[in-house]
Formats: C-alpha cells, sequence, structure tokens
C-alpha cells in the first residue's frame, strides 16, 4: 500500500516491509495529529457528585474492523483555578468486530461513543452490544470526531498491533478498486509521500 501524507505513523513502515504495492494508494493527506487535537478534552467531563468519570470509551475504525477503546487509569492536571485536563491516561481494547462492514466516510477514523452499561454486583458493568448498536451510541457532535488520526504518540500505539492496523487498511483500500498509481501522482503529491509539503524546502524569513 502506498501512503500518501506528510505525516508517518506507526504502520506505516509495514509498507516498506512487505513491499509498497503502488496499485493500492491510501490518500491520507488532511491527518490530524491525534495528540495535537481536541480528543485530551473528551476525558474531562465530570459527574453530578463533582466526581472524575473513572472510564470512557472511544470507537476506532480501520477499514472493516472496529475497536471498541476502553479508557481508564486518567490522570488530571489543574489547568487553571477551577479546570483541571487529562495528562494521560492508559487504554486497552475492549471489543473487536470483524463483520467486514464499514460504517463512516474515511477509511480510518475515531470517535467518542456512550457505551451502553448495566449494574451488577460489581456495580456499573459495560457490554459491546451488535455493531448497529456501536454505531448508534457513537457521538454525532463533530467535536467528538477525528478523521484520519495519526495515532503515533498517543497511548492507543500500546492497545493495538501495528500490523493489523496496516493490513486492515490496505484490504480495505484494495476492495475499493483504487486504481491509482504512483506513475499519475504530480509532484507534489509524490512529495507527501516521502512526508515533504510546500514548506518544506523554503528558507526561513530573516
Amino acid at each position: 500500500m502506498l501512503i500518501i501524507d506528510k505525516y508517518k505513523d506507526f504502520y506505516d513502515l509495514y509498507s516498506h516491509v512487505y513491499g509498497v504495492d503502488k496499485s493500492v494508494v491510501f490518500d491520507r493527506r488532511g491527518s490530524r495529529i491525534l495528540q495535537d487535537t481536541q480528543y485530551m478534552s473528551w476525558f474531562e467531563d465530570k459527574n453530578v457528585r463533582g466526581e472524575f468519570y473513572k472510564t470512557y470509551f472511544m470507537l476506532l475504525e480501520v477499514g472493516n474492523t472496529q475497536y471498541v477503546i476502553r479508557v481508564f487509569n486518567l490522570e488530571y492536571k489543574k489547568v487553571y483555578s477551577g479546570a483541571w485536563g487529562v495528562s494521560s491516561f492508559d487504554c486497552e481494547v475492549f471489543h473487536t468486530y470483524k463483520e467486514q462492514r464499514h460504517l463512516f466516510e474515511l477509511p480510518i477514523s475515531i470517535r467518542l461513543i456512550d457505551m451502553p452499561w448495566r449494574f451488577s454486583k460489581k456495580g456499573r458493568e459495560y457490554y459491546a452490544d451488535s455493531l448497529d448498536e456501536m454505531q448508534r451510541v457513537c457521538s454525532k457532535w463533530p467535536y467528538d470526531i477525528i478523521d484520519l488520526p495519526i495515532l503515533t504518540g498517543s497511548p492507543l500505539v500500546k492497545a493495538l498491533d501495528g500490523f493489523e492496523v496496516w493490513h486492515e487498511l490496505s484490504t480495505y483500500i484494495s476492495s475499493l478498486r483504487n486504481d491509482k498509481t504512483v506513475d499519475t501522482l504530480d509532484d507534489k503529491q509524490k512529495a507527501e509521500v516521502h512526508g515533504f509539503d510546500k514548506n518544506s524546502f523554503r528558507h526561513p524569513i530573516k
């Protein structure tokens, strides 16, 4: 799979390990570095008692596979008087759907979900229902959706298998019958394949 983007992600290296198939092109331009976006603020809400929530969930869609990600062990820091922000968290794959279905527009995206739960003897018990239910409980607010995320630098890379992410994306994009090849790319696109953009060669302003 040939990836066109000025940024690099943790799964990109497998394109070089297994060889770049120039007939399978993932145009990832417009990607957003997850750590530079608002997603950390998704976990800053408080409950009615003024206490911090202990668990959150996100849905990461990679091609035809969906990962329910559980976020826990949140660490908070005081940003300014009366306001707290998330400084770090741990995460794990809570559930994986492999139903060969793609729910959203772009090949990879991540969004906050309002995870279903029930009371049990151990307290609040979360459960992964059908994929249709997961789609229903995904946040619809643009603020809670990040398309084409760059996962490098985020805690998610510890919970995910880089080869699996790359393989799922490659398989999905291949299924779209994407016939763009490197020979049809213009100079700007070829530069972005190698991580350059229009500002890469400019001299600094004196």
